[in-house]
């Protein structure tokens, strides 16, 4: 089971279950897939795979988000539900 770390979303008065972008990277690599390796399927940078993954708000990509999704076979919403709520 993958950790989840609770975030308070005040304007929604509600509570998020965002995954740390620790346990995503520890999920895919559990799969035998690196960050890298995502990367190079994507045709993007690795560092454009990281800045998704730590939701730097300008540089995230939805296509990014729904392939880690993919790649946990998990909705990208459970993984990414304060992009995706």
């Amino acid at each position: 089971m993958v950790n989840i770390l609770p975030i308070l979303v005040a304007n929604k008065q509600s509570i998020l279950h965002i995954m740390h972008p620790a346990d995503i990277k520890a999920a895919l690599a559990r799969q035998g897939i690196s960050l890298s390796t995502l990367a190079q399927e994507l045709d993007v940078s690795p560092q454009a795979i990281s800045q998704t993954l730590y939701r730097y708000a300008q540089s995230r990509s939805r296509r990014i988000e729904a392939a880690i999704a993919a790649k946990l076979e998990l909705p990208v919403e459970q993984v990414f539900p304060d992009r995706n709520p």
